[in-house]
Protein backbone atom coordinates (compact mmCIF):
# COMPACT_ATOMS: atom_id res chain seq x y z
CA UNK A 1 0.00 0.00 0.00
CA UNK A 2 1.59 3.64 -1.17
CA UNK A 3 -0.09 6.11 1.25
CA UNK A 4 -0.99 9.68 -0.14
CA UNK A 5 -2.30 12.10 2.16
CA UNK A 6 -3.08 10.58 5.70
CA UNK A 7 -2.16 8.03 8.25
CA UNK A 8 1.34 10.22 8.43
CA UNK A 9 2.71 11.91 11.49
CA UNK A 10 5.87 13.78 10.74
CA UNK A 11 8.33 14.21 13.41
CA UNK A 12 9.29 17.68 12.54
CA UNK A 13 7.68 20.29 11.40
CA UNK A 14 9.16 20.61 7.88
CA UNK A 15 8.30 17.46 6.89
CA UNK A 16 5.46 17.05 4.51
CA UNK A 17 4.00 13.52 3.12
CA UNK A 18 4.91 13.49 -0.60
CA UNK A 19 2.37 12.01 -2.93
CA UNK A 20 4.94 9.05 -4.98
CA UNK A 21 4.46 9.20 -8.40
CA UNK A 22 4.47 6.17 -10.82
CA UNK A 23 8.33 6.36 -10.83
CA UNK A 24 8.67 6.52 -7.17
CA UNK A 25 6.26 3.49 -6.75
CA UNK A 26 7.66 1.87 -9.16
CA UNK A 27 11.52 1.68 -7.49
CA UNK A 28 9.10 0.11 -4.42
CA UNK A 29 7.81 -2.28 -6.91
CA UNK A 30 10.83 -3.53 -8.13
CA UNK A 31 12.79 -4.16 -4.96
CA UNK A 32 9.58 -5.97 -4.37
CA UNK A 33 9.48 -8.33 -7.33
CA UNK A 34 13.29 -8.94 -7.02
CA UNK A 35 12.52 -10.13 -3.20
CA UNK A 36 10.24 -12.06 -3.74
CA UNK A 37 11.92 -13.90 -6.88
CA UNK A 38 14.95 -14.89 -4.11
CA UNK A 39 13.06 -15.44 -1.04
CA UNK A 40 9.67 -17.44 -0.48
CA UNK A 41 7.84 -14.29 0.20
CA UNK A 42 4.69 -12.98 -2.04
CA UNK A 43 3.89 -9.43 -2.36
CA UNK A 44 0.59 -8.00 -3.11
CA UNK A 45 -0.31 -4.73 -3.80
CA UNK A 46 -3.31 -3.31 -2.52
CA UNK A 47 -5.65 -0.25 -3.64
CA UNK A 48 -5.61 2.64 -0.51
CA UNK A 49 -9.10 1.97 -0.01
CA UNK A 50 -8.04 -1.36 1.19
CA UNK A 51 -6.04 0.34 3.68
CA UNK A 52 -7.01 -2.24 7.04
CA UNK A 53 -5.83 -4.76 4.34
CA UNK A 54 -1.88 -3.74 3.92
CA UNK A 55 0.43 -5.53 6.03
CA UNK A 56 3.58 -3.15 5.07
CA UNK A 57 2.44 0.78 4.42
CA UNK A 58 5.22 2.61 2.26
CA UNK A 59 4.93 6.11 2.36
CA UNK A 60 7.01 9.43 0.93
CA UNK A 61 8.10 12.62 2.66
CA UNK A 62 10.10 15.40 1.61
CA UNK A 63 12.03 18.04 3.58
CA UNK A 64 14.24 20.75 3.20
CA UNK A 65 16.50 19.73 6.47
CA UNK A 66 18.05 16.68 7.45
CA UNK A 67 16.15 13.57 7.31
CA UNK A 68 15.91 9.93 7.89
CA UNK A 69 14.29 7.34 6.18
CA UNK A 70 13.03 4.48 8.83
CA UNK A 71 11.22 1.42 9.09
CA UNK A 72 9.53 -0.60 11.55
CA UNK A 73 10.19 -4.24 12.67
CA UNK A 74 7.63 -6.76 11.27
CA UNK A 75 4.81 -6.32 13.75
CA UNK A 76 0.72 -8.64 14.07
CA UNK A 77 -0.45 -5.67 12.81
CA UNK A 78 1.42 -3.49 10.14
CA UNK A 79 4.32 -2.51 9.39
CA UNK A 80 5.40 1.31 7.77
CA UNK A 81 7.90 2.12 5.55
CA UNK A 82 9.01 5.76 5.48
CA UNK A 83 11.29 6.86 2.91
CA UNK A 84 12.43 10.51 2.78
CA UNK A 85 13.75 13.11 -0.71
CA UNK A 86 15.29 16.04 -0.54
CA UNK A 87 15.11 16.37 -3.94
CA UNK A 88 11.33 14.53 -5.60
CA UNK A 89 12.60 15.96 -8.88
CA UNK A 90 14.64 12.70 -8.94
CA UNK A 91 11.64 10.77 -9.86
CA UNK A 92 10.88 12.69 -12.51
CA UNK A 93 12.92 10.30 -15.30
CA UNK A 94 12.85 7.08 -14.83
CA UNK A 95 16.56 6.60 -16.34
CA UNK A 96 18.01 8.93 -13.49
CA UNK A 97 20.48 6.62 -11.88
CA UNK A 98 19.40 7.80 -8.50
CA UNK A 99 16.43 5.37 -8.82
CA UNK A 100 17.98 2.67 -10.73
CA UNK A 101 18.64 -0.86 -9.06
CA UNK A 102 22.11 0.37 -8.22
CA UNK A 103 20.94 3.56 -7.25
CA UNK A 104 21.00 5.81 -3.94
CA UNK A 105 17.64 6.05 -3.31
CA UNK A 106 16.65 2.55 -4.54
CA UNK A 107 18.91 1.14 -2.10
CA UNK A 108 17.62 2.99 0.64
CA UNK A 109 14.23 1.46 0.12
CA UNK A 110 15.91 -1.70 -0.09
CA UNK A 111 17.68 -1.03 2.86
CA UNK A 112 14.22 0.10 5.19
CA UNK A 113 12.59 -3.14 3.40
CA UNK A 114 15.17 -5.30 5.64
CA UNK A 115 14.40 -3.92 8.84
CA UNK A 116 10.45 -4.80 7.83
CA UNK A 117 11.53 -7.99 7.22
CA UNK A 118 13.38 -8.68 10.69
CA UNK A 119 16.42 -7.30 9.47
CA UNK A 120 18.93 -5.21 12.01
CA UNK A 121 21.95 -2.93 11.30
CA UNK A 122 24.95 -5.45 11.25
CA UNK A 123 27.25 -2.66 13.54
CA UNK A 124 25.19 -1.57 16.63
CA UNK A 125 27.55 -3.44 18.76
CA UNK A 126 30.67 -1.62 17.20
CA UNK A 127 29.06 1.96 17.91
CA UNK A 128 27.63 0.69 21.09
CA UNK A 129 30.28 -1.09 22.69
CA UNK A 130 30.92 1.48 26.02
CA UNK A 131 27.52 1.14 27.00
CA UNK A 132 26.74 -2.62 26.57
CA UNK A 133 27.86 -4.81 29.58
CA UNK A 134 30.23 -7.25 29.32
CA UNK A 135 30.96 -6.27 25.99
CA UNK A 136 33.24 -8.98 24.86
CA UNK A 137 34.32 -8.32 20.53
CA UNK A 138 34.64 -12.55 20.38
CA UNK A 139 31.43 -12.48 20.63
CA UNK A 140 30.52 -10.60 17.52
CA UNK A 141 31.46 -10.76 13.81
CA UNK A 142 34.46 -8.63 13.04
CA UNK A 143 33.79 -5.11 12.27
CA UNK A 144 34.17 -5.54 8.63
CA UNK A 145 31.40 -7.98 7.99
CA UNK A 146 29.00 -4.96 9.01
CA UNK A 147 29.82 -3.55 5.75
CA UNK A 148 27.19 -2.59 2.94
CA UNK A 149 29.61 -5.14 0.81
CA UNK A 150 28.16 -8.28 2.50
CA UNK A 151 24.86 -6.91 3.52
CA UNK A 152 22.48 -3.70 2.64
CA UNK A 153 22.20 -3.09 5.80
CA UNK A 154 25.26 -1.90 6.63
CA UNK A 155 25.90 1.79 6.48
CA UNK A 156 29.85 1.84 5.77
CA UNK A 157 31.53 0.28 2.58
CA UNK A 158 34.93 0.00 2.65
CA UNK A 159 37.64 -2.56 1.02
CA UNK A 160 40.73 -2.17 3.06
CA UNK A 161 40.00 -5.01 5.74
CA UNK A 162 42.54 -2.77 7.96
CA UNK A 163 40.06 0.30 8.22
CA UNK A 164 37.73 0.13 11.28
CA UNK A 165 35.43 2.43 10.53
CA UNK A 166 33.11 1.71 13.52
CA UNK A 167 35.72 2.54 15.74
CA UNK A 168 35.02 6.05 15.15
CA UNK A 169 31.30 6.27 16.29
CA UNK A 170 28.34 8.15 15.06
CA UNK A 171 28.61 9.95 12.68
CA UNK A 172 31.52 9.36 11.15
CA UNK A 173 30.87 5.62 10.81
CA UNK A 174 27.70 5.95 8.32
CA UNK A 175 29.61 8.55 5.94
CA UNK A 176 31.38 6.30 3.67
CA UNK A 177 30.16 4.80 0.06
CA UNK A 178 31.85 2.87 -2.94
CA UNK A 179 31.78 5.20 -5.70
CA UNK A 180 32.05 4.66 -9.66
CA UNK A 181 34.27 5.59 -12.03
CA UNK A 182 32.64 3.69 -14.83
CA UNK A 183 30.56 5.95 -17.71
CA UNK A 184 26.94 4.75 -17.48
CA UNK A 185 25.47 5.27 -20.87
CA UNK A 186 22.36 3.74 -19.87
CA UNK A 187 21.13 6.19 -17.16
CA UNK A 188 21.35 10.13 -16.47
CA UNK A 189 24.07 10.54 -13.81
CA UNK A 190 23.29 13.38 -11.36
CA UNK A 191 25.71 13.97 -8.08
CA UNK A 192 29.40 13.73 -10.02
CA UNK A 193 32.23 14.10 -7.60
CA UNK A 194 35.78 13.93 -8.55
CA UNK A 195 38.24 11.34 -7.64
CA UNK A 196 42.05 11.59 -8.04
CA UNK A 197 43.54 9.33 -10.38
CA UNK A 198 47.04 7.40 -9.35
CA UNK A 199 48.29 7.01 -12.86
CA UNK A 200 48.62 10.95 -13.75
CA UNK A 201 44.97 10.63 -16.01
CA UNK A 202 43.69 13.59 -14.26
CA UNK A 203 40.42 14.02 -12.14
CA UNK A 204 38.03 10.98 -12.45
CA UNK A 205 34.52 11.77 -12.39
CA UNK A 206 32.55 9.17 -10.09
CA UNK A 207 28.97 8.78 -8.48
CA UNK A 208 27.98 6.64 -6.10
CA UNK A 209 27.14 3.11 -6.48
CA UNK A 210 25.62 0.39 -5.03
CA UNK A 211 25.06 -3.88 -5.42
CA UNK A 212 21.39 -3.65 -7.66
CA UNK A 213 19.76 -6.46 -5.14
CA UNK A 214 20.28 -7.84 -1.78
CA UNK A 215 23.95 -8.84 -0.77
CA UNK A 216 25.73 -11.76 0.65
CA UNK A 217 24.64 -11.95 4.45
CA UNK A 218 21.20 -10.25 3.35
CA UNK A 219 20.48 -13.33 1.70
CA UNK A 220 21.62 -15.99 3.81
CA UNK A 221 19.65 -14.34 6.33
CA UNK A 222 16.40 -13.63 4.57
CA UNK A 223 16.47 -17.02 3.27
CA UNK A 224 17.04 -18.15 6.75
CA UNK A 225 13.90 -17.02 8.24
CA UNK A 226 11.74 -17.07 4.83
CA UNK A 227 13.32 -19.92 3.22
CA UNK A 228 15.03 -19.53 -0.45
CA UNK A 229 13.32 -20.32 -3.54
CA UNK A 230 15.31 -23.14 -5.07
CA UNK A 231 14.24 -22.01 -9.05
CA UNK A 232 16.47 -18.76 -8.66
CA UNK A 233 18.68 -18.80 -11.49
CA UNK A 234 18.68 -22.69 -11.04
CA UNK A 235 19.79 -23.15 -15.04
CA UNK A 236 23.12 -23.67 -16.67
CA UNK A 237 24.23 -20.04 -16.09
CA UNK A 238 26.99 -18.21 -17.82
CA UNK A 239 27.78 -14.93 -16.32
CA UNK A 240 29.86 -12.42 -18.57
CA UNK A 241 30.46 -9.10 -18.57
CA UNK A 242 32.26 -6.08 -20.28
CA UNK A 243 34.11 -3.01 -19.55
CA UNK A 244 31.95 -0.65 -20.54
CA UNK A 245 29.75 -1.04 -17.39
CA UNK A 246 30.71 -1.85 -13.76
CA UNK A 247 30.08 -5.00 -11.93
CA UNK A 248 29.34 -4.95 -8.61
CA UNK A 249 27.04 -7.68 -7.15
CA UNK A 250 26.19 -10.49 -5.47
CA UNK A 251 25.62 -14.03 -7.75
CA UNK A 252 23.28 -15.81 -6.51
CA UNK A 253 22.62 -19.10 -8.06
CA UNK A 254 20.70 -22.33 -6.85
CA UNK A 255 21.81 -24.75 -9.01
CA UNK A 256 23.03 -25.66 -13.07
CA UNK A 257 26.04 -25.75 -13.86
CA UNK A 258 27.70 -22.59 -13.70
CA UNK A 259 29.89 -20.83 -15.76
CA UNK A 260 32.04 -17.17 -14.62
CA UNK A 261 32.87 -16.10 -18.41
CA UNK A 262 35.62 -13.17 -18.43
CA UNK A 263 37.18 -13.65 -21.94
CA UNK A 264 36.09 -10.28 -22.84
CA UNK A 265 38.86 -8.99 -20.97
CA UNK A 266 42.55 -8.06 -21.34
CA UNK A 267 43.22 -7.26 -17.56
CA UNK A 268 44.29 -9.21 -14.63
CA UNK A 269 41.96 -11.00 -12.34
CA UNK A 270 41.57 -12.34 -8.72
CA UNK A 271 38.76 -14.35 -8.85
CA UNK A 272 37.60 -17.14 -6.19
CA UNK A 273 35.10 -19.35 -6.94
CA UNK A 274 34.29 -20.75 -3.37
CA UNK A 275 30.49 -19.64 -2.14
CA UNK A 276 30.72 -16.17 -0.09
CA UNK A 277 34.04 -15.27 -2.10
CA UNK A 278 34.76 -11.56 -3.08
CA UNK A 279 36.50 -11.25 -6.38
CA UNK A 280 37.99 -8.47 -8.36
CA UNK A 281 37.92 -8.09 -11.91
CA UNK A 282 40.70 -6.09 -13.68
CA UNK A 283 43.48 -5.66 -10.93
CA UNK A 284 44.94 -1.61 -10.77
CA UNK A 285 42.17 -0.87 -13.40
CA UNK A 286 40.60 1.95 -10.81
CA UNK A 287 37.04 0.90 -11.64
CA UNK A 288 35.89 1.68 -8.40
CA UNK A 289 36.82 3.77 -5.45
CA UNK A 290 35.56 3.20 -1.72
CA UNK A 291 35.60 4.05 1.69
CA UNK A 292 35.15 7.80 0.41
CA UNK A 293 33.60 10.00 3.18
CA UNK A 294 30.64 11.33 1.46
CA UNK A 295 30.72 14.43 2.54
CA UNK A 296 33.97 15.54 1.79
CA UNK A 297 36.28 16.71 -0.67
CA UNK A 298 37.00 13.86 -2.88
CA UNK A 299 40.26 15.71 -3.86
CA UNK A 300 41.46 14.95 -0.45
CA UNK A 301 40.10 11.49 0.19
CA UNK A 302 41.28 9.48 -2.26
CA UNK A 303 40.07 6.30 -0.78
CA UNK A 304 40.13 2.63 -1.87
CA UNK A 305 40.87 2.25 -5.95
CA UNK A 306 39.57 -1.50 -7.46
CA UNK A 307 38.72 -3.00 -9.94
CA UNK A 308 34.97 -4.37 -10.57
CA UNK A 309 34.16 -6.56 -7.92
CA UNK A 310 31.48 -9.40 -7.89
CA UNK A 311 30.54 -11.72 -5.01
CA UNK A 312 29.01 -15.17 -4.27
CA UNK A 313 26.38 -15.85 -2.26
CA UNK A 314 26.52 -18.60 0.27
CA UNK A 315 24.48 -20.64 -2.00
CA UNK A 316 26.30 -20.75 -5.30
CA UNK A 317 28.69 -23.08 -6.67
CA UNK A 318 30.32 -22.02 -9.91
CA UNK A 319 31.64 -25.32 -11.64
CA UNK A 320 33.73 -23.46 -14.72
CA UNK A 321 35.91 -20.22 -15.03
CA UNK A 322 36.73 -18.68 -18.24
CA UNK A 323 39.52 -15.98 -17.91
CA UNK A 324 40.69 -13.01 -19.77
CA UNK A 325 43.81 -12.50 -22.04
CA UNK A 326 45.20 -11.06 -18.65
CA UNK A 327 46.78 -12.79 -15.86
CA UNK A 328 44.35 -14.98 -13.59
CA UNK A 329 44.83 -15.98 -10.41
CA UNK A 330 41.85 -18.05 -9.71
CA UNK A 331 40.70 -20.14 -6.45
CA UNK A 332 38.64 -22.90 -6.86
CA UNK A 333 36.49 -24.39 -4.95
CA UNK A 334 37.23 -27.86 -3.75
CA UNK A 335 33.85 -29.44 -3.33
CA UNK A 336 32.95 -29.26 -7.12
CA UNK A 337 34.63 -30.75 -9.93
CA UNK A 338 35.78 -27.40 -11.74
CA UNK A 339 36.58 -27.17 -15.15
CA UNK A 340 39.36 -24.14 -15.92
CA UNK A 341 40.49 -22.11 -18.74
CA UNK A 342 42.35 -19.33 -19.00
CA UNK A 343 43.81 -17.04 -21.63
CA UNK A 344 47.68 -16.03 -22.72
CA UNK A 345 48.43 -14.29 -19.20
CA UNK A 346 50.96 -15.85 -16.57
CA UNK A 347 47.88 -17.57 -14.83
CA UNK A 348 47.76 -18.83 -11.08
CA UNK A 349 45.56 -21.70 -10.21
CA UNK A 350 44.90 -23.13 -6.35
CA UNK A 351 42.95 -25.33 -4.96
CA UNK A 352 43.42 -27.43 -7.91
CA UNK A 353 42.39 -31.64 -7.37
CA UNK A 354 42.43 -34.33 -9.62
CA UNK A 355 39.47 -34.38 -11.26
CA UNK A 356 39.39 -30.90 -12.26
CA UNK A 357 40.09 -29.95 -15.85
CA UNK A 358 42.63 -27.08 -16.26
CA UNK A 359 43.36 -25.68 -19.68
CA UNK A 360 45.77 -23.29 -19.13
CA UNK A 361 46.86 -21.13 -22.47
CA UNK A 362 50.02 -19.66 -23.32
CA UNK A 363 52.16 -17.79 -20.62
CA UNK A 364 53.78 -18.85 -17.40
CA UNK A 365 51.62 -20.42 -15.82
CA UNK A 366 51.21 -22.47 -12.30
CA UNK A 367 48.97 -24.78 -10.79
CA UNK A 368 48.95 -25.50 -7.35
CA UNK A 369 47.33 -29.40 -6.65
CA UNK A 370 45.56 -29.65 -3.04
CA UNK A 371 45.45 -33.07 -1.84
CA UNK A 372 42.93 -35.37 -2.01
CA UNK A 373 41.79 -38.86 -2.04
CA UNK A 374 39.85 -38.81 -5.46
CA UNK A 375 41.73 -41.11 -8.07
CA UNK A 376 40.68 -39.03 -11.36
CA UNK A 377 43.46 -37.66 -13.92
CA UNK A 378 44.23 -34.05 -14.12
CA UNK A 379 44.60 -32.45 -17.32
CA UNK A 380 46.83 -29.37 -18.34
CA UNK A 381 47.77 -27.92 -21.56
Amino acid sequence: LFLFNFFYNPFIENYRLWTPNDNAKNVVREILARTSEIFKITFIEVEENNYDDAQMRFSFYETTGGAVSYAYYPSIARTDIVLHTVRTEIFDDSSYFEISPQGESTTIARHELGHALGLAHPFNQFVNKDIIQDYDQNDYPEYYYGNRLFTVMGYAEFWDKDIDKYAEGTPKYSDSGAFSVVPEYDFKLNDLVQVDSSDGRGPLYSYDINQPNWARDDILTLGYKYGLRENYNAGDNTYSWNEDKNIYETLHDMGGNDTIDLSNYDWDMKIDLNPGAVSEVGINQERMVWNIDLYSDPLEDEGDKTGDVFILSWSTVIENYIGSDGSDEVTLNTSVVNTINTGAGDDVIRNVLANDIVNAGAGSDTVYISYTTRLHLLYTS
